[in-house]
Parts: C-alpha cells; structure tokens; sequence
C-alpha cells in the first residue's frame, strides 16, 4: 500500500468550536463551515483562557491558535469528541501522548501564517541590521518605503545576509 495514507471517517456536518482565533480569522472560518454546512458551537477570542465554562465538549472538532496549550490534565478534563485542529506550524503546546491516548485526531497547519512570519523575521533583520535609530518604531501601521522596488527588495535581502 504504498502511497496510501489510511484516513480516518468522520461524520458530517461537523459541530465546531473556534478557540483564541485573531477575531477575522474566527469569521471567516465561521463563515465558510456555515457555508458548507458545518455549526460553529463556541467561538472563544484570543485572551480568554480555555476553561470548563467556555470549553465545548460536544463540539466534534476544536479549531485553535497556539495561545494556550493543552496538557494531558487539562485534555482528559476538556477536549472535543473527535479531533484538534491548531492552526500553527507545530505542535509543542499540545501533549501529543495525551491527543494518542484519548483516541482524537490532531492536525497542525503547516502553512499557517507563513507570509507573516517571512514579513516579521524581515522586520527582525532589519531591526537587527539597521539599529532602532535608523528605523521608525514597529507599530500595526503598514511601513511604505518610498521607491520600494522588488530590486530593493533583493538588495536588502542581500545585504541582510552578508551581514549575518
């Protein structure tokens, strides 16, 4: 069977709960389960710590940002019907044994946010390379540099790791 991944059958539509997504993030993934069928049961925002009042354990799937982590206590004690969904790269704020041992599924996001994390390590060196003197400060603004070209872009990139 090579080249075939055994998957696992769930029943559809799926009730969900949304833990600690960015508030645009929660509607849009509110917005296309709804669309395709699917109930959103729980939308908890970033900032509120996941605990038995706002925990939904009839939800068949949680869908959750990495802001918190889940330990074997706290998933023996709060935890979906059937599958965790963190919507990051990895998976260390979450005990893997613990997800095995309770029968759940567990999928990460490998992609997720993958452009803002390639923006912010760019800001990072150019933070580290031009010193906070030369920079204007970090804020949620968008930066527009005047004569920004992709050849500047490559310049930059370059210097940056001829530096490093």
């Amino acid at each position: 069977m090579t080249g075939v991944r055994e998957q696992r059958v769930f029943h559809t539509p799926f009730r969900v709960g949304i833990y600690h997504a960015p508030a645009i993030v929660g509607a849009r993934l509110r917005d296309e389960l709804t669309r395709q069928g699917h109930t959103v049961t729980t939308e908890v925002p970033c900032g509120v710590p996941l605990d038995p009042q706002n925990a939904d354990p009839s939800a068949d799937v949680w869908l959750m940002k990495w802001t918190f982590g889940l330990t074997a206590g706290a998933l023996s004690e709060l935890r979906p019907r059937s599958a965790l969904v963190t919507m990051t790269v990895g998976t260390d704020h979450i005990d893997v044994d613990a997800v095995r041992r309770l029968g759940l599924e567990m999928v990460n996001c490998p992609t997720y946010c993958s452009l803002s994390v390639a923006e912010h390590a760019l800001a990072l060196a150019f933070r580290a390379v031009y010193g906070p003197s030369i920079l204007p400060p970090l804020d949620t603004r968008p930066v527009i540099f005047e004569h920004f070209s992709d050849e500047f872009a490559e310049a930059a990139i370059a210097q940056i790791l001829m530096r490093s």
